[in-house]
């Protein structure tokens, strides 16, 4: 039988693949605390995929192998550290087909309440990743910058009080309303309240605004907290208003 280094290259790494899914259910990489996956498997995967590029027939099977390379070699770096992120493999990888959100792994509570605290990490994250040229787990970074930045900005419940609604932005939804006149939303980041209006209250101006304006306030009551919504959220409907729109969704 002749030898096919094409061949012989798709099946090592099938059974490197193989064994990497036995260690993993097994127990013997989690609870045995066998180093292997990221010692041996990944290792071989990664070299065999690098001959592989060597093989390919066409540029779509290079490219695979070139793929494959380079997810191995983040995973196992990546298995090195602390704190294992897939998100992070992804981006290191190329394969990430979203951006990084340079946010930390395990989110507390008050960072999760807070977007604006999360924002402003975030930020401070990815310039210090910039500026010591180095990606989570940090291993050969100076500085852990998810610590230096949760250190110099921190959240404290409380700290960032939420505000009035003051702004409208109509958009698009993608399903039916059916009878219903408007659907709407509240943007955390940026305050303002998203609506679509139901197509059909779209040929009336007056309605329109009513129905918005509607919408406006009883937003703005929502996510304000400090705001008696009590109070707030009274009879704002023009006269009539109700019934009109009744009519036309009927």
């Amino acid at each position: 039988m002749v030898f096919n280094d094409r061949d012989y290259t798709q099946d090592a790494i099938i059974k490197q693949a193989s064994l990497i899914e036995l260690h993993s259910k097994d127990g013997s990489a989690l609870d045995a605390g066998c180093t292997c996956i990221e010692g041996k498997h990944l290792h071989v995967i990664e070299g065999l995929a690098e001959e592989g590029k060597g093989f390919a027939v066409s540029e779509k099977e290079k490219m695979f192998y070139d793929q494959l390379a380079g997810l191995s070699r983040a995973l196992r770096k990546n298995m090195e550290g602390d704190n294992f992120d897939m998100q992070t493999v992804l981006h290191e990888a190329e394969l990430n087909p979203y951006p990084r959100k340079y946010e930390p792994h395990g989110k507390t509570e008050c960072e999760r309440a807070h977007p604006e605290v999360l924002r402003k990490i975030s930020s401070c994250v990815k310039q210090l990743e910039k500026k010591h040229d180095c990606a989570p787990p940090y291993i050969d970074c100076p500085v852990n910058p998810v610590a230096v930045c949760r250190a110099s900005i921190k959240c404290v419940e409380g700290s960032f009080k939420p505000k009035d609604v003051t702004e409208i932005t109509k958009i698009d939804y993608p399903k039916d309303l059916g009878k219903q006149p408007a659907v709407s939303e509240i943007s955390l980041r940026t305050g303002k309240i998203l609506v679509h209006l139901n197509p059909k209250l779209r040929e009336n101006p007056k309605l329109e605004k009513a129905i918005l304006e509607h919408e406006l306030r009883e937003g703005s009551c929502i996510y304000n907290v400090t705001v008696d919504c009590h109070n707030k959220a009274v009879k704002h409907e023009p006269k009539g208003t109700r019934k009109q729109v009744d009519e036309l969704l009927a």
